[in-house]
């Protein structure tokens, strides 16, 4: 007999929600290439070569990517990290069903 549990998911020794902030799962698109980042396990599935080009640049450390001193944990698990790379560092990605909202995070007649 074969037990699954999701309790892991849940575990704050697997993901330790408090350290990333949270957004509905999106979908990431670069011509006929397409991954998913998924809220529940925090992590990407789809295209190799597309998740390998974002995870080059998700390197775990606290990094400020809006100024002034709007800081992200470059990481895999935390969505916003994920889609500043797509939408800012690699070229070409589209967010077909939309993608974390830095509405909270902006000010208006800020340059960033």
């Amino acid at each position: 007999m074969v037990h699954y549990c999701s309790c892991s998911l849940s575990d704050p020794a697997v993901i330790n929600d408090k350290d990333y902030l949270d957004a509905e799962s999106f979908r990431i698109c670069r011509d006929d290439e397409e991954v998913s980042w998924d809220a529940q396990t925090r992590s990407l599935s789809g295209d190799s070569a597309l998740i390998g080009d974002i995870v080059a640049h998700l390197d775990g450390k606290w990094t400020e990517v809006l100024k002034p001193g709007f800081c992200l944990w470059m990481s895999i698990k935390e969505p916003y990290a994920v889609h500043y790379v797509a939408e800012w560092v690699i070229e070409g990605c589209t967010f077909p069903d939309g993608h974390p909202d830095w509405t909270p995070y902006s000010e208006p007649d800020t340059i960033y």
